[in-house]
């Protein structure tokens, strides 16, 4: 319950369960980004609120017929919405992705990581240090040490050889600096291969496991005949209505989610960070969010049409986003 106030009656809120945005806790208490939002609001507007929990489209018809007053969940402000209820000021941005079954890749697939761009970027990246840091060492000893070549071709060559064999600790010692600045350089390079070897490490390991899961469905047109999943009145369904690509319907994202990992259907069309979070806490391995985004999308808070508490509303939601901890707060629930 909110804040008391001098209000004749409390204002209805229509609430919609869905992690991360509005969830009970093990209490039983209603928490989540939406909840956590609404009311840091009601209590900055002196606002009395009572809950009542609906599916998303009863919530919609209820914000349409003015029978609830404001809409607390994930609501992504739509053309179409906008028709029947009013928004408050967005909250947050979000997208429209495609979660598709996967596969593990086979043998083949993984040597053909090795050609990808990610992989091969990150090796560029490591031989082009690997270079710098090789040259730097040459520039140095090439005058004063036979072990690094004065021609260019050879003594590069040579540094980039004690470069790489620095900076995984091999530790060879067929060439090692003799001058002062060739030295200098070696202890930088020391203190920061630690570093960079690390990062380097992930990237690549990165670009190896990336595409480890194998879709059948990697595009918008591959659901054209694909059996599809979709939250009923959600924006995704809306989405689908505009491509005229046919859908089942689910009641929420965890039974959207576990229809997708049972087979029932092949791909689903939803907000990508409740996807992430659905798909995380019900750990789904053999699942892929693809990369591409079906459209931008902005969360907002629903008002019934004309409602005089739109200024009030927006004044404090604004207070509050653009304050130093709402994005601590945001981020605790997605880690989670």
């Amino acid at each position: 319950m909110g804040a008391v106030s001098a209000q004749a009656e409390p204002v209805t809120v229509a609430l919609r369960e869905g992690a991360p945005f509005a969830f009970r806790n093990d209490s039983g208490n209603w928490e989540g980004i939406a909840v956590d939002l609404w009311e840091r609001i009601a209590q900055l507007t002196e606002l009395e609120f009572r809950y009542e929990v609906f599916e998303l489209a009863e919530m919609l018809d209820s914000l349409e017929a003015g029978e609830s007053d404001v809409g607390v969940a994930a609501l992504t402000i739509s053309a179409e919405r906008e028709k029947r209820f009013d928004f408050t000021q967005p909250f947050m941005p979000s997208s429209l992705a495609i979660a598709a079954r996967a596969e593990p890749r086979g043998w083949w697939q993984f040597l053909r990581s090795f050609a990808s761009l990610p992989f091969l970027s990150a090796a560029g990246a490591l031989a082009g240090v690997l270079l710098v840091f090789g040259f730097l060492v040459w520039a140095f000893e090439r005058k004063k040490n036979e072990e690094f070549s004065a021609r260019p071709i050879e003594g590069i060559g040579a540094g980039f050889w004690w470069s790489a064999v620095t900076m995984t600790t091999v530790g060879y010692g067929d060439k090692s600096p003799v001058t002062l600045g060739g030295r200098i350089i070696a202890l930088i390079w020391m203190f920061s291969a630690i570093i960079i070897i690390s990062g380097f490490t992930a990237a690549i390991a990165s670009s190896l496991t990336m595409n480890s899961l194998r879709a059948d469905i990697e595009s918008l047109d591959d659901l054209r005949s694909a059996k599809v999943g979709v939250i009923d009145a959600s924006s995704g369904a809306e989405f689908l209505d505009e491509e005229r690509i046919g859908y089942r319907e689910f009641s929420s994202a965890s039974e959207l989610v576990a229809a997708l990992a049972s087979g029932d259907v092949e791909a689903v069309v939803h907000d990508a960070p409740i996807l992430k979070h659905v798909l995380k806490a019900q750990d789904v391995k053999e699942v892929k969010i693809l990369p591409d985004r079906l459209r931008l999308e902005s969360y907002a808070f629903g008002l019934k049409e004309d409602s005089e508490l739109r200024e009030s509303i927006n004044r404090a939601l604004l207070e509050i986003v653009q304050g130093e901890d709402w994005m601590k707060t945001v981020d605790s629930y997605l880690e989670n």
